[in-house]
């Protein structure tokens, strides 16, 4: 299950990135070459991007390579360390929690709504919200979860 959610998760990235390169380039050489649009293209396009960025945060979050100000840990003892990260993975956890709750409620409010080209529901624009942020916060849980029972390569040398 874990290979085939990280392929899902890689393989949608990929095909997003590619489908907004192509629509683009194509759309670029309609408009030069004789003066038209593809119908809606824009539309597509902010579909996928929203699909990449919020599967690329969920990469990111299995691969523990998001953002982090690593200061304060530096001049920490190691159990110190291992401390700080376990509160700031759990303020992470809550945090996506509050998001995963919130998404919901947006794609149930922006069900109603479509799109003006192709009158998609506007809850496929707003879906990767709560889905990426329960992924995200199964990736937190699990890394909480390492990091207490020192199953982590960084909670086993915090401890030494």
């Amino acid at each position: 299950m874990k290979v085939f959610l990280k392929k899902f998760e890689e393989g949608l990235i990929g095909i997003c990135l590619l489908s907004i390169s192509l629509l683009i380039f194509l759309d670029i050489l309609l408009r030069y070459l004789w003066k038209r649009s593809i119908f809606g293209i824009e539309e597509i396009c902010i579909l996928f991007f929203t699909y990449l960025i919020f599967f690329g945060a969920v990469v990111g979050t299995r691969e523990g390579s998001h953002i982090e100000v690593d200061t304060i840990f530096k001049i920490l003892s190691r159990r110190g360390q291992l401390t700080a990260a376990l509160i700031s993975e759990c303020l992470i956890f809550i945090f996506l929690m509050a998001l995963t709750m919130i998404g919901v409620k947006l794609v149930i409010a922006h069900s109603v709504f479509t799109s003006a080209s192709f009158k998609i529901p506007m809850s496929v624009f707003s879906l990767p919200l709560p889905v990426c942020s329960a992924l995200m916060m199964a990736y937190t849980a699990k890394r909480i979860w390492d990091l207490w029972t020192r199953r982590t390569q960084e909670g086993a040398k915090w401890l030494e």
